[in-house]
């Protein structure tokens, strides 16, 4: 018997090294991290009280604690009465008088007699470890009988019920490690040293560990619940309130998924006349380079979150099918509905002429079905040369606008036998309060646009104290006039102006145009800038006009 007894102690002693060595940083980690955590002032439980989160954590605990104790209640006093009938057939009165106490104690907490607090469950948790005192003495005598291993079980099982009664690892920890320590204190003054020492002393640390790990583990996953579901509360909050106030200072906003997929959006429903929901943003934009530019934009927006929001211009398709000018401001909305990827809020802000601006451009489909209604079913070449007749009517329709026209100049080859227009120059005089007069807004990208208006604006303002000198512009994207619906690049752009004051014009020269599927061939040297020259200096000659009369030329 000595040579076992020394053996397992020998294969004790070497399983407890081997374990210490290998895990003593972590051993150690932890302990700091349990006792920063549930013992110290500077925990969660009590730490910063100015720290509203932990507060309303703290609120929440305290809260937990007394509809978890309610519902342990409800429970409880179904099982106490088994305890007493399991003690007094044990031959244990005074033991089957404490269940009794306990029983009609949770009866009258489930019966609403009892209301318990966050405090009063607290004292009642050190009043029940407490009443395990006196089962300590009868160790012997239910030994005696056979039945310790049940007392035991009984035990243990309250023991559990005790912590997940309620979340508070500091109390269930101490008090744990207490009882069991008062156990084996018992058994040593009754037993000593004997065979059964050891164990009694394992089984007993075994079960305070068990138990402390139970509460720690419980108390750590409620407050970390607890913390994201205020996280998740408040981002939705603020994201709701955030978008009620761009509702009022922009046009609309819009809610991204990690996907960019759209969310929810009045705006986007209202501009294209259709609902937006579960489309993906990137396809509204109008062609790979806008796409490329817009994921570039969120990418450098979310990794600068902290930093103003930054912009950028896109253009968005409307319900007349005409492209709108947009700009983008984003926003990065992380944890939001409680989710692990980064959500997009989207704020939009269109052009401010998007809604006073004209009709959209006019298509086939448009016209009126009366104009059609008394024709007879054209042939295959007529239909032909009407389709290309509508192609170019809608082409001229951006420079149309026959009521305003007031002057045409030609230039014209002479050489060639159909003498072909080499150059046209257009004047438009506004009559009356009509507006029909061609515009750049509706020549332009839109992505372009704003570029475009600021470099007009920014020449027109330098008329009074800069020479006439040509400013290069970036390439601009225009409306081809043959088919409006579709875009040309004009990759070459100068800019100047002539006079001063009101008869101030801003000329605007575009050459080396190319086809968006290929590049055209390189046009001559424009004169467009000696036809502008010869009518200022014609207009000059001529006597001054009444104020009233606005004429604007324009190429």
């Amino acid at each position: 018997m000595d040579d076992v007894m020394s053996c397992q102690l020998a294969l004790t002693l070497v399983l407890l090294t081997a374990h210490f060595t290998s895990s003593a940083a972590d051993a150690r980690s932890m302990l700091c991290w349990f006792w920063a955590n549930f013992f110290q002032s500077t925990g969660p439980k009590s730490s910063n009280k100015e720290d509203p989160l932990n507060s309303r954590i703290e609120e929440a605990m305290q809260a937990l604690a007394e509809e978890n104790f309610a519902l342990a209640s409800r429970l409880l006093q179904h099982g106490f009465p088994l305890s007493v009938i399991l003690f007094m057939f044990m031959g244990a009165p005074g033991e089957a008088f404490l269940c009794f106490g306990l029983y009609l104690f949770y009866l009258l907490t489930a019966k609403g007699y009892i209301r318990m607090t966050a405090a009063r469950v607290k004292k009642f948790l050190i009043v029940n470890y407490l009443l395990f005192l006196p089962f300590f003495p009868t160790r012997a005598r239910f030994a005696s009988a056979g039945q310790l291993a049940l007392k035991d079980q009984l035990g243990m099982s309250y023991r559990c019920v005790l912590v997940v009664m309620c979340a508070d690892s500091a109390l269930h920890t101490q008090a744990q490690f207490a009882l069991s320590l008062a156990e084996v204190a018992f058994y040593m003054s009754a037993q000593g040293l004997d065979e059964f020492a050891v164990p009694c002393v394992v089984s007993q640390a075994f079960m305070a560990a068990m138990a402390s790990t139970l509460s720690v583990v419980m108390e750590y996953f409620l407050r970390q619940r607890l913390a994201a579901q205020f996280r998740s509360a408040d981002a939705e909050s603020i994201t709701c309130g955030f978008r009620r106030m761009l509702r009022g200072i922009c046009d609309g906003d819009v809610l991204l998924n990690g996907s960019l997929v759209v969310q929810d959006s009045t705006c986007l429903n209202r501009l294209s006349a259709h609902d937006t929901k579960g489309t993906c943003f990137p396809d509204l934009l109008e062609c790979s380079q806008e796409v490329q530019s817009f994921r570039d934009f969120m990418g450098r927006s979310v990794e600068a979150s902290t930093e103003t929001p930054t912009c950028l211009r896109v253009s968005l398709p409307s319900a007349s099918g005409a492209r709108v000018g947009v700009d983008v401001f984003h926003v990065a909305l992380p944890y939001l509905h409680g989710s692990d990827e980064v959500y997009h809020l989207l704020a939009l802000r269109e052009d401010a002429d998007v809604n006073a601006q004209s009709l959209p451009d006019a298509t086939p489909q448009s016209l009126p079905a009366q104009l059609l209604a008394n024709a007879a079913a054209p042939s295959v070449s007529q239909t032909s040369r009407a389709s290309s007749m509508l192609g170019e009517a809608a082409g001229m329709a951006l420079l149309g606008s026959l009521p305003q026209l007031s002057e045409i100049v030609l230039a014209i080859d002479p050489s060639l036998p159909g003498q072909n227009i080499k150059q046209l120059h257009l004047k438009y005089h506004r009559s009356g309060d009509q507006d029909g007069m061609p515009c750049m807004r509706r020549l332009i990208r839109p992505t372009d646009w704003e570029s475009v208006r600021v470099a007009v604006a920014r020449c027109a303002g330098a008329a009074k104290h800069k020479p006439e000198n040509p400013e290069v512009l970036p390439s601009i994207w225009l409306r081809r006039l043959d088919t409006p619906f579709r875009y040309m690049q004009a990759q070459q752009a100068k800019i100047w102006h002539t006079g001063r004051g009101r008869k101030t014009l801003v000329w605007l020269a575009l050459s080396r145009l190319s086809q968006s599927e290929r590049n055209a061939p390189s046009s001559a040297a424009s004169e467009l800038a000696r036809i502008g020259e010869q009518v200022s200096s014609a207009a000059e000659d001529e006597p001054s006009e009444s104020p009233d009369d606005d004429s604007k030329p324009t190429v």
